[in-house]
């Protein structure tokens, strides 16, 4: 079928229709996941925290205010992404893997829709729009944290192009001032990486004033801003380079100039995809662009209040992948109109697939493993096994804090992880003996990390890593713990190998379950 569409780049709304379906064929193909349950470091703790909201129907782990927003300590995730999975648990009754599964599949193909109407607020073009949101909904950026994960990267993401399409068309609607203001309190609420946004807002206000100014004064030769854009961006892009000397504020994390670069190129050429190469001839064309719109405007502008901060790359490389896109589908838009058209563009689209489904692969490549990202089939059955055996109330200890979390996860079973919110929400830290105070506003990450902080660490860190590794069961740091914490089971990971503690436990103790790899034990007298 020939997709039609004017000379304005206008689809019909059957090409538009056929094409909207072929991108969500597309994109739900390159989410089927190669692994049989979730993966991700940061999964699994948002798994366990979403179980104790649909366990006690609040968030155990919030002492103040700012832990909703995941600035003050004990609440190292933000509060939006586990709500989100507890209700749908609960309403579906859906286990919290399925629930992960489905809600980052939807977060997938809600990429394509937000992409979609972020690109129309910057270029009403519909090949521009569909290039826009091909690009972006299936970069690795979006299919790392979509792809049967829960991340809360992943719900700012996807949110954020719909943001910036808010911001843009609210300079003359009280309803997209209204649906802006709603979507920055939520992303608020999702990820840190909310402070960013107050750059672009800085942009669409500097580009507001600029048309008022131009509204009010009338000049005889119109003045051109490339010059402004350009030397702009540039002496943005060095201010990191020279702040550290000037002020004492380092916005470059890395040791040396080398691998700054090394570290730069690879980072943002692996989340956003071949596409980043047609970045730059998007931006030229963007910045010579006679007939600007004022999403032009706004994109050139907000990239001007964003490049001292690209730096940031932990942070920036999920964050600038909108404003990339928004370029990049430019520079293929420009490729659509030569007459070399249709022989350059599906060959671009082949590699930009074929690129995204080899990422696919090696996503998933790693063998599961407790000590990898993925969940192993032998820690799993051993949860499943305590979920359905073990009575609601018992709590455990693990061998390790990393599988203790999707024991956690899977299973159910309030367990000592040695994460600061998840100890917390389980009773294992006393909240009355945390005592909090400021943080220097001399550091970056009173921003990204919190301007409050605890004044001495959780002791179930230590817990996990001494007390149960080289002290003996019935010895007096070893039964201070387990009577202190009421601990009835205990998980071993046989591939850690013995320790004093396990060593003991066999001793004296009941084994419940074993498969080869996990055992669970008695530790009630």
């Amino acid at each position: 079928m020939a997709v039609e569409f004017d000379k304005t780049g206008m689809f019909s709304l059957k090409a538009k229709s056929l094409l909207f379906i072929l991108l969500i064929i597309l994109v739900l193909v390159l989410h089927y996941p190669m692994s049989f349950n979730e993966i991700g470091w940061d999964s699994f703790a948002i798994h366990v925290l979403a179980n104790t909201i649909s366990e006690s129907g609040y968030a155990k782990w919030w002492l103040h205010p700012l832990s909703v927003i995941g600035s003050y300590p004990y609440s190292e995730i933000s509060g939006a992404l586990p709500f989100l999975l507890s209700g749908i648990s609960q309403i579906t009754g859906m286990s919290g893997d399925i629930t992960i599964f489905w809600t980052s599949l939807f977060l997938g193909v809600l990429s394509i829709f937000t992409a979609y109407l972020m690109a129309g607020a910057i270029f009403n073009n519909e090949i521009y729009k569909f290039l826009v949101a091909f690009g972006y909904s299936t970069s690795q950026g979006i299919l790392f944290y979509t792809t049967w994960t829960a991340g809360t990267r992943a719900l700012f993401i996807i949110l954020l192009p719909l943001f910036i399409y808010g911001l843009i068309k609210s300079y003359n609607s009280i309803r997209y001032v209204l649906l802006t203001a709603v979507l920055f309190l939520l992303l608020m609420s999702t990820h840190k990486m909310f402070y960013f946004l107050l750059p672009v807002i800085l942009g669409f206000i500097a580009v507001q004033i600029i048309f008022k100014i131009r509204t009010y004064i009338s000049v005889k030769q119109p003045v051109s801003f490339n010059y402004i854009f350009l030397s702009g961006l540039l002496g943005a892009l060095l201010i990191p380079l020279l702040m550290h000397d000037l002020i004492g504020v380092n916005l470059v994390r890395t040791d040396s100039r080398d691998g700054l670069l090394n570290q730069f190129f690879e980072t943002y050429v692996r989340y956003s995809g071949i596409a980043i190469l047609f970045t730059i001839s998007g931006y030229v064309y963007t910045l010579l662009n006679k007939n600007k719109t004022r999403g032009e405007y706004i994109l050139l502008t907000s990239l001007i209040f964003l490049a001292p901060f690209i730096y940031i790359i932990t942070y920036m490389k999920w964050f600038i992948l909108p404003f990339l896109f928004l370029l990049s589908g430019r520079g293929l838009w420009n490729i659509m109109r030569t007459k070399q058209a249709l022989k350059i563009v599906p060959v671009i689209i082949a590699l930009i697939v074929i690129f995204s489904g080899y990422y696919q692969y090696i996503h998933f490549y790693e063998e599961p493993s407790s000590k990898g990202r993925d969940l192993d089939r032998p820690l799993y059955e051993a949860a499943m096994w305590s979920k359905d055996h073990i009575s609601p109330g018992y709590k455990a200890i693990s061998s390790r804090p990393v599988p203790a979390e999707r024991f956690s996860a899977i299973s159910q079973v309030p367990t000592m992880t040695g994460l600061e919110s998840i100890d917390l929400a389980y009773g294992f830290v006393n909240k009355d003996g945390i005592n909090i105070v400021r943080s220097s506003l001399k550091s970056l990450d009173v921003f990204f990390e919190s301007p409050y902080r605890s004044t001495e660490k959780p002791k179930t860190d230590w817990f996990l890593d001494n007390t149960f590794l080289d002290g003996a069961l019935g010895e007096g740091r070893v039964a201070g713990v387990i009577k202190r914490f009421d601990l009835s089971y205990f998980i071993e990971h046989l591939q850690y190998g013995r320790s004093r503690f396990s060593s003991s436990v066999y001793e004296k103790n009941e084994r419940y379950y074993d498969n080869g790899k996990i055992r669970v034990w008695n530790l009630r007298e």
